[in-house]
């Protein structure tokens, strides 16, 4: 079952797609802080933090244009992917441009930068969730493992633990809500 906020995603691309300023205006603000992070994350010789976060913007335009619902399902994956690769590919041609080395190694260098922040924004993140997670019961805890770590259905779990459907969703709902109630008081401390 898609989540509200998926959907109103979905939405806003089909109406972007024909033409809605107001539709694209919105994507653009929900990508907005991950093209700032990116934005600082690279530095490019000629370019300011406001060339790079209108060159981000502009990927975001361009990924709207472009996305095919039928390849990709997930238009956030394609997005991100877009601007980081775009960041890259605009480093490499100045770089280039510039006769600077565009060896191997400097690559590595560039994505080990990346990485490495991208690693320590990952481990604050299941750092975050482990201390939700303390605040589930055994079973919940189990049930969200199994659900999303396992990726069991909820038909499977409901079948071997002999129990309705019906009985299953209404257990993940409420983990996902201790989750979320957990998270949201993590967050804002």
């Amino acid at each position: 079952m898609k989540s509200e906020e998926f959907k109103g995603l979905e939405v806003d691309i089909l109406q972007a797609k024909n033409g809605s300023m107001e539709a694209k205006e919105r994507i653009i603000k929900r990508y907005a802080n991950y093209v700032y992070t990116e934005a600082f994350k690279i530095r490019i010789p000629n370019f300011d933090i406001e060339d790079m976060i209108q060159i981000g913007t502009f990927t975001i335009l361009k990924c709207i244009i472009s996305f095919n619902q039928d390849k990709s399902k997930n238009f956030t994956s394609y997005v991100t992917r877009a601007i980081k690769n775009n960041y890259l590919d605009l480093l490499l041609k100045e770089q280039r441009r510039h006769g600077k080395n565009t060896s191997d190694e400097m690559l590595v260098e560039v994505a080990d930068a990346i990485s490495i922040e991208d690693n320590v924004l990952m481990s604050i993140e299941v750092s975050t969730l482990h201390k939700a997670f303390k605040n589930l019961t055994i079973g919940e805890a189990e049930l969200i493992s199994q659900l999303y770590f396992q990726e069991a259905s909820i038909k499977e779990i409901a079948a071997d633990l002999n129990v309705s459907y019906t009985t299953i969703y209404r257990r993940k709902n409420k983990a996902l809500n201790v989750l979320m109630s957990s998270l949201a008081s993590e967050i804002s401390v």
